[in-house]
């Protein structure tokens, strides 16, 4: 197993709840300041401009704090694509906890090159630019999960996504009523030079998807020459410890219902075993299912050394008397004591007692305990 500690990368609750503290300081603090701003509004009706200052509302205050919790759930039900939003979430997290999405996407563009995923994906960022706030939500995260499938710097495709996203505003395929009154524009400004210009709207969607077609390559250029070899310096998970899906303990526990199987299965049958195995461990990574594995194997390979200390400390219990779970727990923490510096005695023996008190017998605690403790002496 790789030395390097585990990585634990803040919540996105926690970094939300901290963007929320440190605004609310910082309103208190440019409330202090007196900070304002002018700003000067065009009236059509009638034509007049007027001028108005706004000034920053304390909320680092007993009334700040009480205007943020009583229009929490206002502010919440007024976003417009909430309902949209939820629902696309609920299915995108299913997808992805089922293993869907991450099969899906590999199938995808497995096949592809680099610059046809960079491509399709700025592409469909400019098509779907036209939907506003909910496209920045949904395409930002997902781009980054079919880089980083692609092994690949998910940065990239956040970048190249943001980018589609943002230069795509008011150029798409997809006819809107914002594209009608730039029409209207474009029309009054050329019957300035031809009073009997006229232009078909059809013209302008041939237009903007020409538009939208060199965009998307000049964007798809830049990302691949420019922004990708400077983010590409990622290495995709290749430990345990950059990749983590399951916790140490639930790797444990799956290294134990294998070694669990030695007794009931021939020395021939257990690479099928494990094989099948493999299949029914739930949202297991390739990476993950490597380390189980080699664990696995590893603890086979010394279990005539591990069994004749076993069998040293354990007096009237030798391995042959012991409970099947008892002695494929004891196996386990006796491993990780002698062969494996990194994991603490302590440790060791208190998981194999957390593990007995789930699959073993009411006495399993108790006699693991008492077995593992002899190695100490």
């Amino acid at each position: 197993m790789n030395n390097k500690k585990m990585k634990k990368s803040l919540h996105p609750i926690m970094t939300f709840l901290i963007l929320i503290c440190i605004v609310i300081v910082v309103s208190g603090v440019l409330y202090l300041l007196d900070f304002s701003q002018t700003l000067y509004t065009i009236n059509q009706t009638p034509l007049e401009y007027s001028v108005s200052t706004v000034t920053v509302q304390n909320l680092f205050s007993f009334e700040g704090l009480k205007y943020i919790f009583s229009s929490t759930v206002a502010n919440f039900v007024s976003f417009a694509p909430l309902s949209t939003l939820i629902i696309v979430l609920m299915g995108f997290g299913v997808m992805e906890k089922s293993g869907f999405l991450k099969t899906a996407i590999t199938a995808l563009t497995k096949k592809m090159k680099r610059n046809t995923v960079t491509f399709l994906l700025i592409f469909i960022s400019i098509i779907t630019s036209v939907f506003g706030d909910l496209s920045y939500i949904i395409l930002l995260p997902l781009s980054a999960l079919v880089f980083k499938y692609g092994k690949r710097n998910p940065l990239i495709g956040v970048v190249a996504t943001f980018a589609g996203l943002t230069c795509g505003q008011g150029l798409s395929v997809i006819f809107t009523s914002v594209d009608s009154s730039l029409l209207s524009l474009s029309l009054t400004a050329a019957r300035v030079i031809d009073m009997g210009y006229r232009m078909a709207s059809i013209s302008a969607v041939f237009i903007m998807a020409v538009a939208v077609l060199v965009l998307t390559y000049v964007l798809t250029m830049i990302t691949e020459k420019s922004v990708a070899p400077k983010l590409n310096k990622y290495e995709v998970a290749e430990t345990l410890e950059e990749e983590t899906i399951m916790t140490r303990r639930e790797l444990r526990e799956n290294v134990f219902k294998m070694l669990f199987r030695v007794e009931f299965f021939d020395a021939g049958e257990l690479p099928e075993q494990l094989e099948l195995f493999g299949e029914e461990v739930d949202h297991v990574t390739d990476q993950e299912f490597k380390y189980i594995a080699e664990r696995y194997r590893d603890i086979y390979n010394h279990l005539p050394e591990i069994d004749g200390a076993i069998n040293e400390v354990a007096k009237g219990w030798k391995t042959t008397r012991m409970g099947k779970v008892d002695l494929a727990l004891i196996r386990l923490a006796v491993y990780e004591i002698r062969y494996d510096d990194e994991i603490p005695f302590k440790v060791a023996v208190n998981e194999a007692v957390e593990l007995a008190k789930q699959y073993g017998t009411n006495d399993s605690p108790a006699f693991v305990n008492g077995i593992l403790a002899k190695f100490a002496e």
